[in-house]
């Protein structure tokens, strides 16, 4: 019984993985979501990777603040667009252990890498802060993942549902007449 109903078990998992990733790429990509990597591997600095996910919202006024520990201070900051982004004229404002970056607008797809040099053992921690609107920042993630690969997943299921499908035929078409497998031997 369940060999007849194999192939609609198949393919209803396959179709419920497809719906998941599917939806949860939609959820995402629907929010206000600023996607983020971190990398503090050199001792002294900082790289920070923004991308605003979204299909359709645009981040305006979004500043950014990086604040050192106690004791130590925020040597420098390079904002680095990834074209088409553009960072906008405001310069970048340094007071002691504290950095703040201000972009005039991220548009959907945008990208960024900032470096930041500081002194202390500790990496500086770094938050958002906009005038209007909220921001959900992630970091790397399931969700993320099914962002950056939701094509390849799809096309996995399809190409596995395609060979589960063809095997299955070749099965019923082989079989000797009769239900089932025949018996073995003894």
């Amino acid at each position: 019984m369940v060999r007849e109903k194999a192939p609609f078990i198949v393919s209803l998992i396959l179709a419920a993985i497809g719906w998941a990733v599917t939806h949860t790429v939609d959820r995402v990509t629907g929010t206000p979501t600023i996607a983020f990597h971190l990398d503090a591997r050199s001792s002294g600095k900082l790289l920070l990777t923004l991308r605003n996910v979204t299909r359709d919202h645009v981040f305006r006024d979004l500043t950014l603040v990086f604040t050192a520990e106690p004791g130590a201070a925020i040597q420098d900051v390079r904002v680095a667009p990834v074209e088409p982004a553009f960072e906008g004229d405001d310069p970048v404002v340094i007071y002691g252990r504290t950095a703040q970056v201000t972009f005039p607008q991220i548009q959907p797809a945008w990208a960024f890498s900032i470096v930041v040099g500081y002194t202390g053992k500790e990496r500086p921690r770094f938050r958002f802060d906009m005038k209007d609107g909220a921001i959900r920042a992630t970091d790397e993630s399931l969700e993320m993942f099914f962002l950056a690969n939701e094509v390849c997943i799809l096309l996995t299921l399809v190409c596995t549902w395609t060979l589960f499908s063809l095997g299955w035929v070749a099965y019923r078409w082989l079989r000797p007449p009769g239900r089932g497998l025949p018996p073995v031997p003894e």
